[in-house]
């Protein structure tokens, strides 16, 4: 827009200018935040804890249609109906049975929102596969809120040119059949939310609209009132019309051709194949009458301009080449909407980093753009004295992220804050309180889950507190696919007996009161009844945001593999402890562990918190080789359905198990995270097999 200076775009790095790895880089924007801008209109935001550089679109000579790839940084900002609720999603039911849906058909389910839609909604419907399917007139189809990804397209330090990255909803252009101009436009109007008067239609948009539904009240102060300049068809000198001042627009002729757009990463020819034009839309884009076609269906999108007369307005076609002829004002069935606005950076923390797209169609998500996390590296020892050490004969590394927040080291009273704890009168009925931004909990000896004497941890007496400081999570990545990575606990947190009452016999997995409190189920989830929908692991550990990055896991409950012991029935769980066949078995050897359930691998030892211990887990001692190992409870069952299978201090995979009544062993928790979701986790360097090895 013309209210964005033009400088040269400099060709850097793209690599995020970080003074330590960060797995997610964010536009997080503190209170303490500034703003400076270096060469080449990229944007630097520095705040206590990381260092972002925003760039402009990077352009490089390829073999590419248009002759050039394109690669553009990403925001996250405001969010809009996009993908579809299917009838096997878990949502789907309560999205069903919900009757609080207001005027715009939206709903707030679990702290998700929802848009529901009848065909009847829809801006345009037809038969065949370039459209959305409709079975009827009269079943809802749901739409879940996401994040809205935008495309930078020009950063000037304070302010950024943003282009959304798919389209997001079908409307025409005007709904008259008649000459209009982007100012007189019905879709200006729909788009900004301006009432009757503001359009040649005499619609009024003032309550449901684009805008409203997309950005919240805080969100709107941060978007700029810009300067749309409304210029004459370049081909045919069709009036534009009067210049507007809007917050959101559509892009204009010349800012997807001719000699300036290359600054958008455009090339200035309306006839080439462009894939940087070339499009992608929504599902609920879709639903709402949107056509697309080959390749990857891309779709035609609006343009501001008028085309060869006031009736038409210009379009870019699927295909990234430009329509200046126009499409009818009033067609229904083409083209879908793609907004742009002008976000002023230093207004506020409301948006967050996306990574990258590239229109080659490589896209690098949060966690793939600094920092690649990688799946378990595997090191054969040859070396005849380290087999002493690495009995398996092997040495792992796995990368780490920190992720949640968990009470973990003790506060001695040494330390300085342990006079403010005892002093502390705030303490809520988990035991947790905060002080100078720092949470703490506190325990008696009656609190923990086990105590005694030999191999414990040391209880002064039953009425002294003990304290202890929330600290990240170290996790251990077991696996990747760069969307989602498969997590394990790199320590013992807690400590658990699966279940209390012998007298009630068998009980799996689905039914152990260690599944009930890690994901915070109510007595109805477990079989001795115990409510843990107030005080529970996933609630003390994660905050609702992170809790919503949790992917909602299968987990399967195979039947003890020597034994045949029942393994119950699957589950669907955020967090779990692993199985027999995680640990041991060819499964289990991408993750780093050994095959063999009986081989003491040191891959598979794990020591605990301080918490953990204080909690009750026994630990292993220095003294015996094992350097203060735990034991820690798996998911599968032990030799009979009474027992739990376990990994104990030397690595060792008992199958025969314990009581569930028996000794109390730690909680390694598991879970998959959805790495594209959110900035809530940092990378957390590697850790390697050969710390736990033996070292007399």
């Amino acid at each position: 827009m013309e209210n964005l200076n033009n400088q040269e775009n400099k060709k850097d790095s793209r690599k995020f200018q970080l003074k330590k790895p960060i797995l997610l880089a964010a536009i997080s924007l503190a209170v303490a935040a500034s703003a400076s801008v270096i060469a080449g209109g990229t944007l630097i935001w520095r705040n206590s804890k990381e260092e972002i550089i925003l760039h402009n679109p990077e352009v490089d000579m390829d073999a590419m249609c248009s002759g050039q790839k394109v690669t553009w940084d990403c925001i996250y900002f405001g969010s809009y109906p996009q993908t579809e609720v299917k009838d096997t999603d878990s949502e789907y039911t309560d999205l069903q049975n919900q009757e609080n849906w207001d005027n715009n058909g939206d709903t707030i389910i679990n702290g998700t929102k929802y848009r529901r839609i009848l065909k009847s909604d829809a801006t345009h419907s037809e038969e065949g596969h370039r459209y959305y399917k409709w079975e009827d007139d009269t079943t809802y189809h749901y739409f879940r809120y996401e994040p809205v990804k935008w495309r930078v397209l020009k950063t000037d330090g304070n302010n950024a040119m943003l282009l959304s990255d798919i389209v997001l909803d079908d409307k025409v252009y005007n709904t008259q059949d008649e000459g209009t101009t982007w100012e007189t436009s019905t879709i200006r109007s729909w788009l900004n939310g301006y009432g009757a008067d503001s359009n040649q239609a005499g619609v009024d948009f003032s309550i449901s609209n684009f805008i409203n539904s997309t950005f919240s009240n805080e969100e709107l102060a941060a978007i700029a009132d810009t300067q749309v300049v409304n210029s004459d068809n370049l081909e045919y000198g069709t009036e534009g019309g009067n210049n507007t001042l809007d917050k959101l627009f559509l892009l204009s002729e010349s800012e997807v051709y001719a000699d300036s757009v290359t600054d958008f990463g455009f090339v200035p020819d309306k006839e080439i194949y462009d894939e940087a034009r070339m499009c992608g839309n929504s599902d609920y884009a879709k639903a709402m009458g949107l056509w697309s076609d080959y390749p990857e269906e891309n779709c035609h999108w609006w343009l501001r301009s008028q085309g060869y007369d006031s009736n038409v307005a210009a379009i870019v076609f699927c295909d990234g080449r430009i329509d200046d002829i126009g499409n009818r004002v009033n067609n229904n069935k083409y083209s879908g909407v793609r907004v742009a606005l002008n976000l002023n950076l230093t207004s506020s923390n409301l948006y967050t980093y996306a990574g990258t797209v590239c229109s080659d169609g490589i896209i690098k998500e949060r966690g793939e753009s600094d920092v690649s996390i990688s799946n378990p590296t595997i090191e054969k020892v040859m070396v005849m004295q380290n087999l002493i050490n690495f009995l398996d004969g092997q040495n792992v590394k796995w990368d780490c992220v920190y992720f949640g927040s968990y009470p973990q080291t003790e506060v001695k009273e040494t330390d300085g804050e342990y006079d403010d704890l005892q002093n502390e009168k705030g303490w809520d009925s988990n035991g947790d309180v905060i002080i100078n931004g720092t949470k703490y909990r506190r325990m008696l000896k009656s609190d923990a889950v086990y105590a005694d004497v030999f191999r414990y941890y040391s209880w002064g007496d039953d009425t002294t507190y003990h304290y202890f400081r929330y600290e990240p999570i170290k996790w251990r990545v077991l696996k990747t696919d760069g969307k989602k990575a498969f997590l394990l606990s790199d320590v013992i947190l807690d400590a658990a007996i699966c279940n209390e009452k012998s007298e009630n016999g068998s009980t799996t997995w689905e039914q152990s009161k260690v599944r009930s409190w890690l994901n915070g189920y109510d007595a109805d989830s477990n079989k001795e009844g115990i409510d843990y929908s107030n005080i529970n692991f996933i609630n003390s550990a994660f905050t609702d945001k992170e809790q919503s990055i949790i992917a909602d896991t299968e987990v399967v409950n195979n039947d003890n593999f020597r034994y045949e012991t029942e393994g119950g029935n699957n589950t669907k769980d955020k967090l779990f402890l692993l199985s027999e066949s995680e640990v041991y078995t060819n499964e289990a050897k991408v993750y780093g562990f050994s095959s063999n359930c009986i081989m003491p691998d040191i891959s598979r030892r794990c020591k605990g918190s301080d918490y953990a211990k204080a909690m009750g887990v026994a630990f292993g001692l220095a003294s015996e080789c094992t350097e203060e190992n735990c034991q820690w409870w798996l998911r599968s069952p032990g030799e009979n359905s009474h027992c739990t299978a376990f990994v104990d201090v030397y690595g060792t995979v008992s199958d025969d198990g314990y009581f569930g009544t028996g000794d109390c062993n730690g909680v390694r928790v598991a879970l998959n995270l959805n790495l594209t979701s959110d900035d809530l986790y940092t990378y957390a360097g590697a850790v390697c097999s050969e710390e736990n090895a033996d070292t007399e």
